[in-house]
């Protein structure tokens, strides 16, 4: 039997995430949120088209999960060169398979828990 999912986080979105990370300025623990979601998908889904496309999928899923809506989307698909439509099948796939919703505790920041609570 072939094993069509990644155990491993590929090398290459796993750099992308990280310095995207260091970039919007996450804390330490929200990186790590990250890359616990980060490793959650790559269990869970096949391996994407694309480093780039997972990267951004995760990461925008993540920063929606948190409630960060300062983000712009347009603006890192056209930097990653990332296909709109694989990039929103791709968010569709991550948020169906781990069942994620906006401050979902299980990724949710410091910041997100704070957000969450003037939400409703």
């Amino acid at each position: 039997k072939i094993d069509m999912h990644n155990e491993q986080p590929d090398e290459q979105a796993s750099v992308i995430l990280r310095s995207l990370a260091a970039r919007y300025h996450f804390s330490l623990y929200a990186r790590n949120m990250m890359l616990k979601m980060w490793k959650h998908v790559c269990s869970s889904l096949p391996v994407a088209e694309s480093p780039e496309t997972r990267a951004l999928s995760v990461f925008l899923s993540f920063t929606t999960v948190n409630g960060i809506n300062f983000i712009n989307k347009k603006l890192l698909l056209s930097r990653f060169n990332v296909n709109k439509e694989l990039f929103q099948n791709d968010c569709e796939k991550i948020a169906n398979t781990l069942r994620l919703r906006v401050f979902d505790p299980r990724y949710l920041t410091e910041e997100g828990f704070v957000l969450s609570l003037f939400a409703f």
